[in-house]
C-alpha cells in the first residue's frame, strides 16, 4: 500500500479471528525537549478492531504495525461530517421556503433530517466495519 497510514501498536487481545490492537496516538509535540513543562501536549490510547483469519499466528503482546488506506479517512469524513452536512442544509432551506419561511420548522427539519441518517448509518455498521478494514504486519 503505497498511500497508508500507519501505526505502531501491541496486541491487546485475540478472539478467534478479532485481533485487538491498542495504539498511542500523541500529539505533534510529543518529541519537544520542553514536553516536561508543557500541559498542552498529550496522548491517546486507541484500540485498533482486526479481522483476520490468521489471528492464531500473533499473541498477547506482540508488537505489530496497523496499515489502513489513507481513503478510508477521506470516506469516514465524507459519511460521517460531509453528508449531513450538505443534508442539513438542504432540508434547512427546503423547509424554510416550503412552510412559509418559517425558522423554527426551517431549524426542525435540519436537525430532524439527520435522525434518519445516523440510524441508516448505525444498521449499516456491519457493512462499514468490513469496508474500513485494517490488516496488521508483525514487527
Amino acid at each position: 500500500m503505497a498511500d497508508a497510514i500507519k501505526h505502531q501498536g501491541i496486541i491487546d487481545s485475540i478472539e478467534e479471528n478479532h485481533i485487538k490492537v491498542k495504539i498511542v496516538q500523541t500529539s505533534a509535540c510529543a518529541s519537544c525537549k520542553a514536553l516536561d513543562m508543557c500541559k498542552s501536549a498529550e496522548s491517546k490510547e486507541h484500540l485498533i478492531d482486526i479481522y483476520d483469519y490468521e489471528a492464531t499466528n500473533y499473541a498477547v503482546g506482540d508488537e505489530v504495525t496497523v496499515v489502513g488506506a489513507t481513503s478510508y479517512g477521506i470516506q469516514a469524513v465524507l459519511l460521517a461530517y460531509m453528508y449531513p452536512f450538505v443534508l442539513l442544509l438542504v432540508a434547512t432551506f427546503a423547509a424554510y421556503y416550503a412552510f412559509g419561511k418559517n425558522e423554527i420548522v426551517a431549524a426542525a427539519a435540519g436537525l430532524g433530517i439527520l435522525v434518519p441518517y445516523y440510524f441508516v448509518l448505525y444498521t449499516m455498521r456491519a457493512r462499514l466495519t468490513k469496508k474500513f478494514s485494517f490488516t496488521i504486519i508483525k514487527n
